[in-house]
């Protein structure tokens, strides 16, 4: 009877019976339906995985994209190697370099390319001028040749009588080109074009390096008469007003004007460069600032006066965390885990935007009065309105990840939304910035180059 059973397969009684001997009798007998069952179990848990890798809702797909994006197994949606990021970085970059100085007119003068074609194109803003210097500053692709021309409209055209700005007032800066009211944007810039300037010593001769000190210290003179005080102690603060003199309202903060100074010192203390030749006024400012910048954060970004939080919101966040991120990273301040813990949340966000993302807006368009009171109209593209920003962000919050040796599944999620912004984005946003608005462009140049310098 034992052989019978035997050469069935099945359990001898000659043997002692536990469970494994009989469950491995019987798989052996029914042999085929087990594999069977097993190529089905295969095939279901490979379509899950699949799914699950994908992005698609099914049970435990969250927990499956992280394992496989903390092993760096996915097949379906691989994200871009650093080095990859880099390279694609460094040819944007680049490109828009080259064409920005194309831009450039006659003694290095910036055409801002706001106005639409047809319009008279002899007048340039002092505010492209040295948000371009600063910008191409930072591309060491771009020949000493060619930027020597913009660091001497820097030190020299910007302060005087010249064919194609409105010059330097000591008390106001510089006015907009196309309104000819005074406004802290140039001297913004120049707070970070100056030191930029100054950090390349193959392009300033020594009397030129006490001249751009001297124009460094006439900037700061007047970004300190826009430092707003507190009205109950009337102590200053660290927030700044957009004009040197109030027109027409009472002076308030503003966002962008506070983080354009924000940039700036960072620049000094950075170089080691004081404030008007003190430099615990510097950091003293410095504090100051990033103070006031953090008490604008409501829990999930900034927000600015006159514009509504749908088109100018975004841009704004971004390009603050972008500034925190670089301040902790030269060693100037700590990352508050408040802003820390909301920066994967916007990044994410930016992940998903398209070409015509519904922040943007495709032209605004607005009349103004030229120097000589001819009758211009100011046409500006301004979509990815965000996108210059969340370049810096996405670079920067990926080389903290990785400095810090966060789990590679975040450093594989910072790396996608880097991809899709310069990889995906970049090329298509490259042709709108030729043609559109030289702001976004020279902003973009700008963040280009924290992705292109990843470690």
């Amino acid at each position: 009877d034992d052989l019978e059973r035997w050469l069935r397969g099945a359990p001898v009684w000659a043997h002692p019976h536990n469970f494994l001997y009989r469950a491995r009798k019987r798989l052996v007998r029914r042999r085929r339906w087990v594999a069977a069952g097993a190529a089905l179990a295969g095939l279901l848990a490979g379509g899950w995985l699949v799914l699950a890798d994908r992005g698609a809702a099914v049970p435990g797909g969250e927990w499956a994209r992280r394992h496989i994006d903390r092993h760096e197994l996915s097949v379906q949606r691989p994200a871009p190697t650093v080095e990859e990021l880099r390279a694609a970085a460094a040819r944007q970059r680049t490109e828009l370099a080259d064409h920005a100085l194309h831009r450039a007119g006659r003694s290095g003068a910036w055409l801002s390319g706001h106005m639409r074609a047809g319009a008279p194109f002899d007048r340039a803003d002092a505010w492209s001028q040295v948000q371009g210097t600063a910008c191409l500053l930072a591309v060491p692709e771009v020949p000493a040749e060619d930027l020597r021309p913009l660091v001497a409209v820097l030190h020299t055209d910007l302060f005087g009588p010249n064919p194609f700005y409105r010059p330097f007032d000591p008390k106001h800066g510089w006015p907009h080109f196309y309104d000819n009211l005074p406004a802290m944007e140039g001297c913004g810039w120049a707070l970070t074009a100056i030191p930029a300037a100054l950090s390349r010593p193959e392009l300033v001769t020594p009397a030129e390096r006490a001249l751009l000190l001297q124009r460094l210290d006439q900037i700061q003179t007047v970004i300190d008469q826009c430092r707003l005080r507190d009205p109950q102690t009337g102590r200053e603060t660290g927030a700044y007003k957009m004009v040197a003199q109030t027109i027409g309202r009472p002076p308030s903060a503003n966002a962008y004007t506070t983080l354009l100074v924000y940039q700036g010192l960072i620049e000094l203390s950075r170089l080691g460069l004081p404030w008007r030749g003190d430099a615990a006024r510097r950091e003293e400012l410095f504090r100051a600032t990033h103070a006031a910048l953090l008490e604008q954060f409501d829990g999930k970004g900034w927000r600015t006066t006159g514009r509504s939080q749908g088109d100018f919101n975004d841009g704004l966040t971004l390009q603050l965390f972008a500034l925190l991120l670089r301040a902790e990273r030269y060693g100037l301040a700590e990352l508050p885990p408040a802003v820390a813990d909301q920066i994967p949340r916007h990044l994410a966000e930016c992940r998903t935007r398209p070409f015509d993302h519904p922040i943007s807006l495709t032209v605004f368009e607005a009349e103004a009065a030229g120097f000589a009171g001819e009758r211009l109209v100011i046409q500006r593209p301004v979509r990815f309105l965000w996108h210059p920003w969340a370049i810096e962000c996405a670079a920067r919050w990926l080389a903290r990840l990785q400095r810090r040796g966060a789990p590679n599944e975040d450093v594989v999620a910072a790396r996608r939304v880097l991809g899709h912004l310069v990889l995906a984005l970049g090329p298509v946003a490259a042709e709108e910035l030729k043609a559109g608005y030289a702001f976004v462009l020279l902003e973009t140049v700008y963040g280009l180059s924290a992705a292109a310098d990843l470690p």
